[in-house]
């Protein structure tokens, strides 16, 4: 298999493993609000849920931008080997 496949076959794992980190945070976040709906009233912080969702979104927003470069190189590359 040549560089050029091998590379973008890493691409491919490498926006594979983001995608299931993404999916991972959301999640985080969606249990996180559902701990609110269930149970804001019954002794729990809200500022404190509010500043780990917030956290956790910043690292969700980092990854995405990650996602986004994976993405790119992978285009290019996949243009690049086309023209072989």
């Amino acid at each position: 298999m040549s560089e050029g496949f091998q590379e973008y076959e890493q691409l491919v794992h490498d926006e594979d493993k983001l995608a299931l980190r993404l999916e991972t945070y959301q999640e985080a976040i969606s249990e996180l609000l559902m701990l609110i709906h269930k149970r804001a009233s019954n002794g729990l912080d809200i500022q404190t849920i509010e500043e780990i969702i917030m956290n956790i979104h910043s690292v969700e927003l980092v990854i995405h931008t990650q996602l986004l470069k994976v993405k790119f190189e992978k285009s290019i590359l996949s243009n690049e080997i086309s023209k072989r």
